[in-house]
């Protein structure tokens, strides 16, 4: 029989803790209340009767710990002031920040009486995990005076309403979770809300079933396993453990750093989906078993020292659990990067007449121009701000930063899609009037060209890497931002 997950209970001078306690035990857990967030356990639960300023202090010391840990995966569920803490701010006893986890603020209930306090029946939202068996229309029991307003959220699973306003009643983005009502104190639903958080803690269970048969994906495992290269991997030079770094198999984009240990590599073989070795939590784990959000991985490659292991992978969601499409999305210095591309749009203007290499490819552009246009005018977005991509001008300068979004692209005709970006090599007056057509019948999330005519209507909206103006016979580049200007 496998072992009960170890839950971590933090006490940071709120109450509840032994009711939480009792009510994780009776489902299966083993529980410990702890001072603090570390490392060493299947999950973490902030318990929370009390007030919002003492609790966010008392945190405050252990919030890089608790970051480290979320990004080890480790499940975290708030419950009532502390799921309001995962929030960036709350209003209570004037402004506070929160741990900023989750967007939005926590603001009063504008009820004529409060605190809430008794059931109240909530409405699911959307299905989630940690509400798995719930029945539709299940009452739960509330004490609070604050909520978080914004139900329209995608991490929003079920709401409730005290006095006709309604407000957040459950969250859920793996791996965090919370409950603004108490499950602990909720009779048979919140039985089942809590059996539901355990089973999340034991990792596991939760697996969704391998990438189905693909004729691709057989063949590619058949030859993986064919080079058996496994046995020559040096695990012991990292004490058993070997990075894994993860890139996108669509746009080329590096998503996620992990570590697996043999095991971990054996089931990304056998059956097609990422695995690796929690560090934090001492076991393996599966991307995405808690979230869905899988990693159906295409080839493994070692690398030359045979100590370090590339994933190349096509994932089905955001990898990062912040919500973006990569882990990587902190830049630290992009000067080199900048200055580079600079210097490839200036030669590219000075090869050709004008701008007519990125309005018709003619010549061609620079591939390494496009492919770093690309990196700096997409960062940020990934494949779920739009369903296909319009690709104006010159088609090679679209189609790349089309292939980095991950968007089917097309280059005549009206898409099908009604998301669209619109992505092309120079935006002039007769790309602003092809994107007006587009937007009577289409939604234009973004708009982003290498390059700009100065003078074009709507330039605003537009992201791009410089523009160009003709004054007295002359070509003069400038960045949108004046940083950077030159005469070609």
């Amino acid at each position: 029989m496998a072992a009960a997950p170890r839950i971590g209970i933090i006490k940071y001078g709120v109450g509840n803790v032994f009711s939480v306690s009792a009510g994780l035990r009776r489902a299966g857990a083993d529980v410990e209340v702890v001072d603090a967030p570390s490392p060493g356990y299947d999950a973490l639960v902030l318990p929370g009767v009390g007030a919002y300023g003492p609790a966010i202090e008392r945190l405050e010391p252990h919030r890089r710990t608790l970051l480290d840990l979320l990004d080890d995966g480790v499940p975290v569920l708030g419950i009532c002031l502390g799921m309001q803490l995962l929030f960036e701010r709350s209003e209570e006893g004037g402004w506070r920040e929160g741990l900023g986890l989750l967007p939005g603020e926590v603001v009063r209930l504008g009820a004529r009486k409060l605190p809430h306090i008794g059931w109240s029946r909530i409405e699911i939202s959307r299905e989630c995990r940690l509400l798995e068996g719930v029945e539709r229309g299940s009452y739960f029991y509330f004490v609070h005076s604050y909520a978080n307003l914004d139900t329209s959220r995608g991490f929003v699973c079920s709401t409730a309403s005290h006095e006709g306003q309604r407000f957040v009643a459950a969250v859920e983005s793996p791996p965090l979770y919370g409950t603004q009502f108490h499950p602990e104190r909720s009779d048979g639903p919140g039985s089942t809300v809590l059996r539901n958080f355990v089973r999340i803690a034991s990792g596991g269970r939760w697996l969704p079933q391998a990438y189905p048969d693909h004729p691709a994906a057989r063949a590619q495992v058949g030859a993986m396993k064919g080079a058996d290269l496994l046995g020559a991997i040096d695990f012991g030079k990292g004490g058993g453990l070997i990075p894994v770094v993860v890139q996108d198999a669509v746009s080329g984009e590096v998503l996620m750093l992990g570590y697996a240990d043999r095991r971990a590599i054996e089931l990304t073989l056998e059956t097609g989906l990422a695995h690796f070795y929690s560090r934090s939590r001492r076991r393996l784990w599966m991307k995405g078993e808690t979230s869905g959000n899988t990693l159906r991985v295409l080839e493994v490659t070692a690398d030359c020292d045979l100590d370090s292991v590339l994933y190349l992978a096509v994932p089905s969601g955001n990898t990062c659990h912040t919500g973006k499409w990569s882990c990587f999305h902190n830049s630290m210095w992009d000067r080199p990067l900048m200055d580079v591309l600079w210097d490839l749009l200036r030669e590219s203007l000075r090869a050709g007449p004008g701008a007519s290499s990125l309005r018709s490819c003619d010549p061609p552009p620079d591939p390494l121009l496009l492919s770093l246009s690309a990196a700096v005018l997409l960062q940020g977005y990934d494949r779920r701000v739009a369903d296909a991509a319009v690709v104006l001008g010159c088609q090679s300068a679209g189609l790349t930063m089309a292939q980095r979004l991950g968007l089917r692209a097309y280059a005549s005709g009206a898409p099908r899609e009604r998301r669209v970006v619109v992505l092309g090599g120079y935006y002039d007056e007769a790309a602003h009037e092809r994107i007006a057509a587009l937007e009577a019948d289409h939604d234009v999330r973004l708009a982003a060209f290498v390059l700009a005519d100065a003078g074009a209507p709507g330039l605003r909206r537009v992201r791009r890497v410089a523009d160009l103006r003709s004054e007295g016979g002359r070509l003069l580049l400038r960045d949108p931002l004046g940083i950077r200007s030159a005469e070609i």
